[in-house]
């Protein structure tokens, strides 16, 4: 049985990073046809509809009224704002770059979480968080010469908010969220911040092509929902949270592969600064505790670590 436990959480977190992976490569094809605010609200709607449905098959409960500045925060940090400059990244940005940007989003939960959480950062740690932005610096190298054009930038802001997401995330956990409820509530108030875009997103869906209204929605049912739900079902089963948060290293590699799939040629800094990227994160998740953790803190920086998309 425990064989077949571990089989099925393998399958789910392996199926939530290749969703999330594909989304860099999807969201460039959506950006040839609609605005960047287009895509986030028609992309979450469809991911509420999804959701709504599964909350109401879950009869998962809602927040508690107390709580709902939290889930605000989440859902403004997460997906609403996120999402914008996610997608504002994504006009100008290769997929692979654009997933190495945003990669750097667990060592800077590592150093948000030192300023909001008191938590100690050993050097190990520090030297990691050097490493993880000499490898941004990196990748903003071109022929030579040191360029943060306007795209990285927005993506570089997008790895920014997503620390800042995780950290209240780890708050929710603390207030006996589960990771489902936190996912689901967030994604309906970030939907609801980009509502005000939908009466101009209508007529760009009306006028696209059948080739990229399935973009559309496939991005809201797979990314943006399907894929938290595999995850939600990956931590299920999972004796300890890295046994599923390691295959977030997974993601930036597979977002390489595909954006050669379609075309996409990364320049060599590229490569150089990825791999120190990925190097800083995988240093920041494997490395051992600074201080003993409770099984509900180990829980909560498990599902911190999870990419969101």
């Amino acid at each position: 049985m425990e064989k077949n436990g571990a089989f099925f959480r393998n399958i789910f977190a392996l199926t939530s990073i290749v969703m999330w992976a594909s989304n860099f490569v999807f969201t460039r094809i959506a950006v040839r046809h609609f605005l960047p605010v287009a895509i986030g609200v028609l992309r979450y709607s469809v991911a509420s509809v999804v959701l709504i449905s599964y909350v109401m098959l879950k009869r998962v409960k809602p927040p508690n009224l107390c709580h709902l500045g939290w889930f605000v925060l989440s859902g403004t940090c997460g997906f609403g704002l996120y999402m914008t400059l996610f997608n504002l990244g994504m006009q100008t940005v290769t997929a692979s770059v654009a997933s190495l940007l945003i990669s750097t989003s667990p060592v800077i939960t590592a150093i948000l979480a030192l300023l909001f959480f008191k938590e100690k950062m050993g050097f190990v740690k520090w030297l990691a968080f050097l490493i993880a932005f000499i490898g941004v610096a990196v990748i903003c190298l071109r022929d030579g010469d040191f360029r943060l054009d306007l795209g990285m930038a927005y993506l570089l802001l997008c790895g920014m908010l997503m620390g800042l997401y995780n950290i209240i995330v780890k708050k929710l956990l603390q207030l006996d969220y589960e990771p489902l409820q936190i996912t689901a509530y967030s994604i309906f108030v970030g939907t609801a911040l980009l509502l005000p875009f939908l009466p101009d997103a209508v007529p760009q869906l009306v006028l696209a092509p059948v080739n990229q209204i399935l973009v559309i929605v496939y991005m809201g049912v797979f990314p943006a929902s399907g894929a938290f739900l595999f995850w939600a079902f990956a931590l299920s089963k999972a004796e300890k949270m890295s046994e599923v948060t390691n295959f977030m290293f997974l993601s930036p590699v597979l977002a390489f592969l595909m954006g050669w799939g379609v075309g996409e040629e990364p320049p060599l800094s590229a490569f150089i600064g990825g791999a120190l990227v990925m190097a800083g994160g995988i240093i920041v998740n494997l490395s051992k505790p600074d201080r003993p953790s409770s099984p509900a803190k180990e829980e909560a920086e498990g599902y911190i670590n999870s990419p969101s998309l």
